[in-house]
């Protein structure tokens, strides 16, 4: 936990992305050789990206 606000990195990081209707992944899995958290957010990027209109 950074600073003390209960949110996983800082402040001005975390709100960004809660503020632009974004969603910060993340897990507790080993983040060195899981790759299923990178997996999400391509996908997630990719439903973004590639949504019609």
């Amino acid at each position: 936990m950074v600073e003390q606000f209960g949110l996983f990195d800082n402040l001005m990081i975390e709100g960004g992305i809660a503020g632009s209707g974004g969603t910060l992944v993340r897990d507790d899995q080993d983040r060195w050789n899981d790759l299923s958290v990178f997996e999400r957010c391509v996908q997630d990027a990719a439903k973004t990206l590639l949504k019609p209109g």
